[in-house]
């Protein structure tokens, strides 16, 4: 997506957008000229279409049932539409992996100590 005008449609409260952003822009090299959190909201999202503008890459999270509505505002306007693949990513200083097997080994303890 390297200098590309990107959309990104999602179910993301409005809180993690700024991330999102940066994760495209930094990280792939978009163009975000909209995030919107309006995916599962068909009347607020066709008014986040609107605001689209020229943007030439729709990416579209595919757990909402809107996204033919995005799919089809792409195909009118001759946008390349992309599903977004959700994959967690670390945020801050918390390594999500080392916390998870730390939360593992926690509980394992807590289960043996029970025994």
């Amino acid at each position: 997506m390297i200098g590309r005008r990107v959309a990104f449609f999602t179910t993301a409260p409005q809180a993690a957008h700024e991330a999102i952003e940066r994760h495209l822009r930094e990280e792939l090299g978009a163009e975000v000229v909209l995030v919107s959190g309006n995916l599962a909201r068909r009347e607020s999202l066709r008014e986040d279409l609107a605001r689209a503008g020229d943007a030439e890459v729709y990416v579209v999270e595919i757990k909402a049932a809107a996204i033919d509505v995005v799919a089809e505002a792409a195909v009118e306007r001759g946008a390349e539409v992309v599903f977004a693949d959700n994959e967690l990513v670390p945020v801050g200083v918390l390594d999500l992996d080392t916390e998870l097997i730390r939360l593992a080994d926690q509980a394992i303890a807590r289960e043996a100590v029970a025994q």
